[in-house]
């Protein structure tokens, strides 16, 4: 479909639009503008007015700025951790999960390096959603190749297939993609089956990931693919699915609480 072209196309133009330097280049998130009410507050800036639609959203400050401590929805508790977020086109309603268990986040570019994310000093990494073929971003892989064993880190949809390219397993695209709102998906782990929100064309070869430390966790009841995986020893797991999606289902939103969990319980090398 022409949609999925476009979207496939993204991640190319913007490899060519912000080439990878020394700096981490100022991005603006690929995202609708917030409701009126909320807002997005840059480190020094004076409290942005209501959003309409022909305003464009604030660039993402550089690595080296304050991290953000924007209000994405209301107040939040106090940060307890600090998060850095690989943003390949996260969702607003990520970030919001994430800010209410009281994590301080930073967004970064999808081509940020591990050098560039380690001298944040951050408690976890987190990789996000976004569009497109995961081959398409080998930057973006082998920054989490490098990243992956020397802190905790949660990916989601594209960062799920992404994550399991960093360690060696490959991806392939599905025939007709996963789409729509109620996709059931069963935790091995629990045995419990959850219904989840699904939106992408790729999925992880299962016949990849001998080898690569990576073990399933979750797989999708209608087609029998990989929904989840994780790496105890590498402090690393990830969902092909949406568990924060809004304004439901939310049988998964447990995982950003998996996620702060193995960061408390997490000793740095």
């Amino acid at each position: 479909a022409p949609a999925e072209l476009s979207a496939h196309r993204i991640l190319p133009v913007l490899r060519a639009a912000h080439p990878r330097t020394d700096t981490v280049p100022s991005v603006s998130p690929r995202r609708a503008p917030m409701p009126p009410g909320t807002d997005c507050i840059l480190p020094g800036a004076a409290p942005a007015p209501a959003h309409t639609a022909s305003q464009a959203s604030a660039s993402v400050p550089a690595p080296s700025a304050p991290r953000i401590p924007a209000s994405l929805s209301g107040p939040a508790p106090a940060p307890r951790f600090r998060i850095a977020v690989i943003d390949c086109g996260v969702k607003e309603n990520i970030l919001r999960e994430m800010r209410r268990r009281g994590a301080d986040l930073t967004l970064l570019p999808w081509n940020v390096t591990a050098a560039q994310v380690l001298a944040l000093q951050p408690d976890g990494v987190f990789i996000s959603n976004g569009p497109g073929d995961p081959a398409d971003v080998p930057e973006t892989e082998e920054t989490l190749r490098q990243l992956i064993g020397k802190l905790p880190v949660f990916g989601i949809c594209l960062g799920h297939q992404l994550i399991a390219r960093a360690m060696g397993a490959s991806t392939y695209k599905l025939h007709f993609g996963h789409r729509g709102g109620n996709h059931p998906v069963k935790n091995l782990l629990t045995g419990k089956v959850e219904i989840t929100s699904q939106n992408h064309s790729f999925a992880v070869d299962e016949s990849t990931l001998s080898g690569t430390g990576l073990t399933v966790t979750h797989r999708n009841l209608l087609d029998g693919t990989v929904e989840g995986l994780r790496c105890p020893e590498k402090k690393v797991f990830s969902v092909q699915y949406h568990p924060e999606s809004a304004p439901g289902p939310q049988d998964s939103s447990y995982l950003f609480d998996e996620f702060f969990r193995l960061i408390l319980n997490y000793s740095r090398p």
